[in-house]
């Protein structure tokens, strides 16, 4: 997130006004700031520049910014783990697919090489005879 950014824990402040909640997915700090693409918007975000998913919402008003990234996604990282690991599986899911529509070609492939690794082994044995003639 961008330097000068507003970060405060997920507590209310002293005046009951709500205060940003930290990153589900690395656990820093989230950030508040007035949006460089839109004048009168806010930008709320995570402040570590590092991390892995770097959730941003955009709101017109602080406020709305605030509830936005607070509701953004799960709290608890075991849910995020959970979320992570079902995408991963859908991801997997979808190479299987494409693999088993893909199998007849490799299937042709494979049979391919084990022709020429056929032909290799005749022309050794060629080669073998010839030298010995």
């Amino acid at each position: 997130m961008k330097e000068n950014a507003m970060t405060s824990p997920a507590i209310p402040s002293p005046k009951g006004e709500m205060q940003l909640e930290n990153c589900p997915f690395c656990g820093a700090a989230g950030s508040l700031l007035p949006s460089s693409d839109h004048s009168t918007a806010w930008e709320g975000g995570c402040s570590n520049d590092d991390c892995p998913i770097g959730p941003n919402v955009w709101e017109l008003t602080e406020a709305e910014a605030i509830a936005a990234w607070n509701r953004r996604s799960p709290s608890s990282r075991a849910e995020v783990r959970r979320e992570a690991l079902e995408e991963a599986a859908k991801v997997a899911e979808q190479l299987a697919g494409t693999l088993m529509h893909l199998q007849p070609t490799i299937n042709s492939l494979v049979q391919i090489g084990s022709h020429l690794e056929t032909c290799r082994v005749i022309a050794t044995a060629i080669r073998s005879l010839s030298q010995g003639e």
